[in-house]
């Protein structure tokens, strides 16, 4: 029996030339999400930013499932598939940003100490949803497009790139907090395994490479991670 092939939607959108952002705004985005045709999963060509105002349901973005609820908002690159789906009966409130991301990013940091395609492929790396109460200064930036976006005041386009800006290097610091987060999950991991193996041959003469072998790695990298991590100044090959 074949397996039933799931249908992913393309949904293109078209940016002015001279902007980088579209933004998607007012009363037609408070509904209930993922009804009928909406429940289907889609992708678009442009990276697309989500502000939840009211309402709750769920986020589903590739393999993965968030709950979302007020004053959440969603960070989705290019191509990746995604859908929002409401609670039951729930009536949501959400708008949205739809950026040229990669244009910007080349225009805008070009000369710059970093390099363009590092960046892209950091705000590129992975669709996810975040909280106000967590990520204050990002979900301050992104309201600041969207009410720019509504107004249009005299230099609202200065505006938008000025706020767009520092929601790139709002993104690239999460980014680093999430590699440092599971390089500490790793070394963790090392020195839990070796520990345990301490614990369970107490009574042999063990030596560091055994230890290395148990945690996968070289006994020159180990012992650097041994020594940073228990703070010790020396490790003998024997312990």
């Amino acid at each position: 029996m074949s397996k039933q092939k799931t249908q992913i939607e393309f949904r293109y959108y078209n940016i002015q030339e001279g902007d980088y952002v579209l933004a998607k705004l007012g009363p037609g985005w408070e509904q209930e999400y993922g009804l009928g045709y909406n429940r289907m999963l889609h992708f678009h060509n442009y990276f697309e930013i989500g502000y939840c105002y009211h309402g709750k349901g769920e986020l589903i973005i590739e393999d993965r499932v968030y709950n979302y609820s007020d004053d959440c908002f969603s960070l989705i690159p290019q191509n990746v598939p995604h859908v929002t789906v409401s609670a039951p009966g729930n009536i949501c409130k959400w708008e949205f940003l739809f950026i040229d991301i990669e244009a910007f990013i080349r225009d805008v940091f070009r000369g710059t100490s970093l390099s363009c395609d590092d960046i892209i492929r950091i705000v590129n790396k992975r669709g996810t949803m975040k909280t106000k109460k967590n990520h204050a200064a990002m979900a301050k930036l992104i309201r600041n497009i969207i009410e720019e976006s509504r107004r249009k005041d005299l230099y609202y386009r200065q505006s938008i790139t000025g706020y767009l800006y520092a929601l790139v290097v709002e993104i690239m610091r999460l980014d680093e907090e999430r590699e440092m987060a599971k390089h500490v999950n790793r070394i963790n991991n090392y020195i839990k395994s070796a520990i345990d193996y301490i614990g369970e041959n107490y009574a042999d003469e063990i030596k560091i490479q055994e230890l290395a072998d148990v945690c996968g790695l070289s006994e020159s990298h180990f012992r650097r991670i041994f020594v940073e991590s228990m703070g010790n100044a020396t490790v003998s090959s024997s312990l």
